[in-house]
């Protein structure tokens, strides 16, 4: 989960209050070392290129990109945001 002023933890779980939906919003905060055990733990991801705001480090780009590249993983649904990046779930 990016952490951008459009895109965020905080954003994303305020709306599904609003709309009275059962879903929990987590940012992954991981090490080198056991992001890929890390995974286990979710069932959904929201990936998003270009900036990842404030929040980044390498080991969040390297879950986007091992997310990305894994057959254990399908993309549901995605969209551009207004700066041109994309999100996907």
């Amino acid at each position: 989960m990016p952490d951008t002023r459009e895109l965020n933890t905080f954003n994303l779980a305020s709306e599904a209050e609003l709309q009275n939906k059962k879903v929990d919003i987590r940012q992954i905060i991981s090490n080198e070392n056991s992001f890929k055990d890390d995974l286990k733990r979710f069932n959904w991801f929201l990936i998003k290129n270009g900036d990842q705001g404030v929040m980044s480090n390498k080991t969040k780009i390297k879950l986007s990109k091992y997310i990305e590249q894994s057959s254990s993983f399908e993309i549901f649904k995605s969209w551009y945001l207004p700066d041109g990046s994309q999100i996907k779930l």
